[in-house]
């Protein structure tokens, strides 16, 4: 089954999918690029579902995906925009 492992940073968001048979695949995009998606993580994994099975999502950007997939068994994902603001200061 797919796992899916989605890093939301300032700058970058990362995209990790293990593939049933073990294999890594991975995207990296801007976390912010309105002209081409509203979410860096939803299109990156719309990416990686694309590839992993083989077929070529021909939906429009922000619509339900046009291919089927098993659903992936899991999926984490961390925000890391704002972790200077928890870090105490002196």
């Amino acid at each position: 089954m797919l796992q899916f492992c989605v890093g939301r940073g300032g700058t970058f968001t990362d995209i990790v999918a293990r593939r049933p048979d073990g294999r890594l695949v991975s995207r990296k995009l801007l976390s912010e690029n309105p002209e081409r998606y509203e979410d860096a993580a939803v299109q990156g994994t719309r990416e990686l579902l694309s590839l992993v099975s083989g077929k070529e999502d021909q939906g429009p950007i922000n619509s339900p995906l046009s291919i089927s997939f098993e659903p992936p068994s899991c999926l984490k994902s961390t925000d890391l925009r704002r972790p200077t603001a928890m870090v105490p200061r002196k």
